[in-house]
């Protein structure tokens, strides 16, 4: 009874995944134009998850009624996770990669592919006792595991570049988080750390089902990356299109422009000015296109203006304006019972862990120890 209900819900959380997968891939698919199109190598990942679910399913089908060496054998589409999030984050940083490139990155899926099927072909039940087969196998899943945790710190770096270059247009990075792809490579590879100790175990006294164990996990994935877009639908929705191109711009360079050193210091007092009497600031969702519209200067050479002459980049440009209003409003009597975060918010900020991150990095302190020390001296 208690394994008729456990498998009640196996079959039920895999098969939902699959749906949920499916229909967010259409979804992606249908929204992404323009300069959204890199989303659809997101929708891809969906639907290379839900192979892979439906494939362990079928797998661990195999093995539990035909007693089948086919239920042995991993199945090709993990080899194909780590390559598709790696391009999902070079394109978002407007990476120019070649397809002889891409079709490198996916060559170990190839060929695994290839002799998946042409095991399937085979199908020998001999096969399952064979030293051969257990070879391969092993070879095959510890290929696997070494492929991921490459592709985990390819990706690391990949996203460390791609918020370097927000910072150069974007004042606030919350709305732009891409760090899930790094989260969900670093569980994938928690998991397979714990297959390769069930395949172990299974060569010895205990058997567990690593096909139908994999099934499981990688549906458990696919929820996390759907409760990541629903928390961030700007993921995958049109609201993002105004940004993708100025946020993942490359870091500008300057040789070629046509703004000479006076310019910049002249256009860098007319910043700071701005900066006092209008307080732009205070919008959370400023960016460098609408700040050099205000200016009347060209987006790229008001980030030459902040990045050769303020020596910084245009998050924390903005952001240090965010710091210096709000000890000026903490500062003030009428803001005496108002709590930390709120004025934070009200200065500009809209995130609690950046702002108390930036704080302490800025004066060595919390903001709670430094409304507390204010409020001591005042009296």
């Amino acid at each position: 009874m208690k394994n008729a209900i456990l498998n009640h819900f196996y079959v039920v959380g895999t098969a939902s995944s699959i749906v949920i997968a499916l229909l967010l891939a259409v979804v992606i698919f249908r929204v992404s134009h323009g300069a959204m199109r890199n989303r659809r190598v997101l929708a891809v990942i969906l639907l290379v998850l839900s192979l892979s679910v439906i494939l362990n399913s079928l797998l661990n089908g195999l093995l539990a009624k035909y007693y089948s060496p086919v239920g042995h054998i991993s199945e090709p589409f993990q080899l194909l996770f780590g390559p598709l999030l790696f391009l999902y984050l070079n394109q978002l940083n407007k990476g120019e990669m070649p397809v002889k490139i891409k079709l490198l990155h996916m060559l170990p899926f190839i060929f695994y592919t290839v002799y998946f099927v042409y095991f399937l072909s085979k199908g020998q039940q001999s096969l399952y006792i064979s030293k051969p087969f257990t070879v391969i196998i092993m070879v095959l899943s510890f290929t696997a595991y070494m492929q991921l945790w490459l592709y985990y710190f390819l990706c690391k770096k990949e996203l460390n570049l791609y918020r370097q270059q927000l910072k150069q247009s974007c004042s606030s990075l919350e709305r732009i988080n891409e760090t899930w792809v790094t989260h969900s490579m670093f569980a994938l590879l928690l998991c397979y750390l714990a297959i390769t100790v069930l395949f172990l175990l299974n060569h010895g006294m205990v058997y567990l089902p690593v096909n139908k164990f994999l099934a499981i996990i990688i549906s458990l994935i696919i929820y996390v990356i759907v409760y990541r877009i629903l928390r961030q639908p700007e993921i995958i929705t049109s609201l993002t299109s105004t940004d993708v191109m100025p946020l993942t711009q490359k870091i500008p360079k300057y040789k070629k422009s046509s703004l000479a050193q006076h310019d910049i210091e002249d256009n860098l007092i007319r910043l700071k000015k701005y900066m006092v009497l209008h307080k732009p600031y205070i919008n959370p969702e400023l960016n460098l296109n609408m700040l050099a519209d205000n200016l009347n200067i060209s987006p790229h050479h008001l980030s030459q203006v902040i990045n050769a002459g303020n020596n910084t980049n245009f998050y924390d440009f903005i952001n240090s304006y965010r710091l210096e209003e709000f000890k000026k409003q903490v500062a003030e009597p009428s803001n005496q019972k108002a709590t930390v975060l709120s004025i934070a918010f009200k200065v500009g900020f809209n995130s609690k862990a950046t702002f108390n991150r930036l704080f302490k990095k800025s004066t060595q302190q919390t903001p709670s120890e430094y409304k507390r020390r204010l409020s001591h001296t005042t009296d």
